[in-house]
């Protein structure tokens, strides 16, 4: 492995993710707010690239469960609130009602 800087990038919804193929290298890049960070793999690290998918997977399926679980929250939270609404009488006039859970 050769590494030119020591860094971390951290992945964001407005990354931009690409690949490409580049003589006998594949590469993946990841662009965002002018910066780019390229990985690039060639036939004799097949196995690597193996392990990098299998990682991403595993971090996908636990991002996956952590955005559920909010979802789940957030469900929860709005269930658990007052809600107001507006009923018509028979007069034209309307009046209110609080509606709990």
């Amino acid at each position: 492995m050769k590494i030119s800087h020591s860094f971390t990038a951290n992945i964001t919804k407005d990354t931009y993710v690409s690949s490409y193929s580049n003589g006998n290298n594949q590469s993946c890049s990841f662009f965002a707010d002018g910066e780019t960070v390229t990985i690039n793999f060639n036939a004799d690290c097949l196995h690597q690239v193996r392990e990098t998918i299998k990682v991403l997977q595993q971090i996908d399926q636990s991002l996956s469960e952590q955005r559920q679980q909010q979802i789940a929250n957030e469900l929860e939270q709005l269930n658990t609130h007052h809600f107001m609404s507006l009923s018509q009488s028979h007069n034209g006039k309307y009046h209110t009602m609080e509606i709990t859970s």
